[in-house]
């Protein structure tokens, strides 16, 4: 038997009051500083399996964190250089790129549950990852772990299969980091109060809105942010430098 994705209703009204104008610009520095740190690795080998996140929920997910919350990232992602930056409390970062890395995530959950701590684990997913961890999904669900899974989606391709979790799934495009701010800020707290754990779904895609650009390329996200900071009259080229 299938079972259908629980969405979850977030309030525009509450959300939209969450970002205050030196977070916005939090966003687009830290946005702004991961993208120089993947630039630089790029430069020494070819973009690795991190790179499949843009940039923007990456920072979203991360720039709230405490110390004492836990992000498992995929290889190649420079997450761990921004995240002292990102909060006063410096959060602890994991590369691991094993098949029990769910697992893992989750048993770091359930450790942060008998210590009844409201500590939470950050868990980002290639594609095929919660399909392939359903017994560790599952016990996060069963237990109410306070667990953020991010999985990078590609939004121009339908899904023939049925879903294999009940996870509460919030889709975003992920070259907004506002928009992945709210969801990611609504789910951390969510995981918090003991509520259980969420799945966001990093959703690509394909740029049209150019004539010279090709239906391969994605928006980029840094200039996706300084449009929304030039709507909000934030901008100065202050912020770029």
């Amino acid at each position: 038997m299938s079972l259908s994705v629980a969405p979850i209703q977030i309030p525009d009204s509450h959300v939209s009051s969450l970002i205050s104008p030196e977070k916005l610009k939090q966003l687009y520095n830290l946005m702004i500083q991961l993208r120089g740190h993947k630039l630089k690795l790029n430069k020494a080998r070819t973009a690795g399996q991190g790179d499949i996140f843009s940039g923007a929920c990456e920072v979203a997910s991360i720039i709230d964190l405490q110390g004492g919350d836990v992000v498992m990232t995929l290889p190649g992602q420079k997450i761990a250089l921004v995240s002292r930056i990102a909060s006063a409390d410096t959060c602890t970062v994991v590369e691991n790129g094993s098949k029990d890395r769910l697992a893992i995530a989750a048993g770091l959950a359930l450790g942060h549950r008998i210590q009844r701590t409201n500590k939470i684990v950050i868990v980002f997913a290639a594609p095929g990852d919660i399909a392939h961890a359903s017994d560790s999904v599952r016990l996060a669900q069963e237990q109410e772990l306070a667990i953020i899974y991010l999985e990078q989606t590609d939004a121009t391709v339908r899904k023939s299969k049925p879903t294999v979790h009940q996870l509460p799934t919030l889709p975003v495009d992920d070259s907004d980091a506002v928009a992945a701010y709210r969801v990611t800020y609504e789910s951390i707290d969510k995981a918090r109060r003991g509520a259980g754990p969420t799945l966001i779904q990093c959703m690509r895609h394909q740029s049209v809105s150019t004539k010279r650009r090709t239906n391969d390329e994605r928006a980029d996200p840094i200039v996706y942010m300084e449009h929304y900071l030039r709507k909000r009259n934030l901008w100065n080229d202050e912020l770029r430098s």
